[in-house]
């Protein structure tokens, strides 16, 4: 009896001691290693975060300020704020040691909540009797006393929690502000201008641009484009010489990144203008195009085409005294009109455009699939609605050649896209043919599209300027 007790006890001590030399070794062995089992991968970050834990080189302090307290009473809040805190947790872990977490609960006239006013955190009212103010947002500070901010986390914006909070993190990382070469045809920059005889502001997407960015202007007759640039843009560019065309291509392969902006009909471009002689620029080509590059991109653009749309048509009033019209050519694109998953678009709640153009695959690929021969992708951002049609830039100004009668001479086409007596879906002429019936997407790089949709040329491509060498020697085209 006694022998039993004693091999029992000593069995399990030996499996304790087993356990605990195992538990030793899993937590030396596996150190570093996490597992997901949440719900939608919740805490599996992108390769994208990683790359920016990895790049900082300083530590960096987050502040994040959730009124716990009041929290408690709103599920929908609660259940968020445990979610932020677990995701800034997860970074916290793995980024070596770079990041440290502050958790705080701001009381009302608190040091804290000043603090949280002081970093940039805001706090919202929830309809309290006592008017406190309720906070949920995030501050960093860096090294260096840089400060970033995200003034209260929306839980309708929850998709794009990952990428708010890292670009804090980054910003902070990498406080030196990013290149931008700016390349325009249209006078953004402010100064004298000769027509008018008067100074004129610089554009304020331009003046914001400054603020961010560390903006280089770019020559149209450049033929190099600065390694250390992080975003070029080009906007309404005209006539460029093939040497920068060239230089633009280069950069492109090299993994550039490209914002691009072309026009069939830009109403800013003062081309062909005379002091005094208003009639000057009547006939002036006032669109620009980019064609070869767009062309070795795997893209074509219609320079003398405008996109008119019934659906999305704006009232406008001409002259004083006048009722209002609606211009075919000028367009207010609503939420339903944005691709809302994206965050480039989904905080915005309106665009209103005038003369637009619109982009197509060479190809006709599907949207986020590669053209054929290139690596370029199609994401819509914007869309037409399916009462919308091209309509040619030349007819475009000769209807609107005298402004007082443009919009009810644009009105008199037949509905867009449709036939006028069926109402029923025309042969798709513009760019709809290879696509199943009752879809109506687009694909283009930058721009709007007839029934469809505007979308970005991300990232570099595979082709290069026809007969043009790429780097190392090999020819392109």
């Amino acid at each position: 009896m006694n022998k039993r007790s004693t091999l029992g006890g000593g069995m399990l001590l030996a499996l304790a001691l087993l356990f605990i030399g195992l538990t030793v070794l899993f937590n030396y062995t596996l150190r570093g290693w996490r597992l997901d089992l949440t719900h939608n991968r919740l805490y599996t970050t992108s390769p994208g975060t990683d790359r920016a834990l990895a790049s900082i080189k300083e530590p960096i302090n987050l502040y994040f300020f959730f009124s716990q307290k009041t929290a408690a009473g709103i599920p929908e809040l609660n259940t968020y704020g445990v979610r932020v805190r677990e995701f800034l947790q997860e970074l916290v872990s793995r980024s070596n040691g770079k990041l440290h977490l502050h958790v705080i609960d701001p009381q009302p006239f608190s040091e804290e909540e000043d603090r949280a006013a002081e970093l940039g955190v805001r706090g919202v009212p929830l309809g309290a009797a006592n008017g406190a103010q309720f906070y949920f947002g995030l501050a960093g500070t860096n090294s260096t006393d840089g400060r970033q901010a995200i003034e209260f986390f929306d839980p309708k914006k929850e998709q794009f929690l990952e990428y708010d909070v890292v670009k804090l993190i980054y910003q902070l990382a990498n406080p030196k502000k990013p290149v931008v070469a700016w390349l325009s045809g249209l006078s953004m920059t402010g100064g004298f201008d000769p027509h008018s005889g008067q100074m004129r502001e610089p554009w304020i997407i331009y003046s914001d641009a400054q603020q961010l960015f560390d903006v280089r202007p770019l020559e149209p007759n450049a033929t190099r484009i600065d390694p250390a640039t992080n975003v070029l843009v080009l906007v309404h560019p005209k006539e460029l010489s093939a040497a920068t065309q060239f230089a633009i291509d280069q950069y492109a392969l090299q993994g550039g990144h490209i914002l691009a902006f072309v026009d069939p009909l830009a109403e800013g471009d003062m081309s062909g203008a005379e002091a005094g002689n208003p009639m000057a620029a009547m006939g002036a080509d006032r669109s620009s195009h980019l064609a070869p590059l767009l062309s070795a991109w795997g893209l074509k653009f219609n320079s003398d085409e405008v996109v008119a749309d019934r659906a999305h048509a704006l009232s406008v009033t001409l002259r004083q005294g006048e009722q209002p019209v609606e211009h075919l050519g000028i367009l207010g694109l609503d939420q339903d009109s944005f691709a809302r998953d994206d965050v480039i678009t989904a905080g915005i709640s309106s665009v209103n455009v005038a003369t637009t153009g619109h982009l197509d695959p060479l190809t006709g690929a599907q949207a986020c699939q590669p053209v054929k021969g290139s690596r370029a992708c199609f994401e819509p951002l914007l869309q037409s609605s399916s009462d919308a049609e091209t309509l040619p830039v030349a007819r475009f100004r000769a209807r609107c050649a005298r402004h007082r009668q443009c919009p009810q001479r644009l009105s008199r086409r037949s509905p867009a896209g449709r036939d006028a007596r069926r109402g029923t879906d025309r042969a798709q002429a513009v760019g709809e043919a290879d696509q199943p019936r009752g879809v109506r997407r687009h694909r283009h790089a930058a721009g709007l599209h007839v029934g469809a949709r505007a979308e970005l040329l991300r990232p570099a491509h595979d082709a290069g300027l026809g007969g043009q060498r790429r780097p190392g020697g090999e020819r392109a085209g």
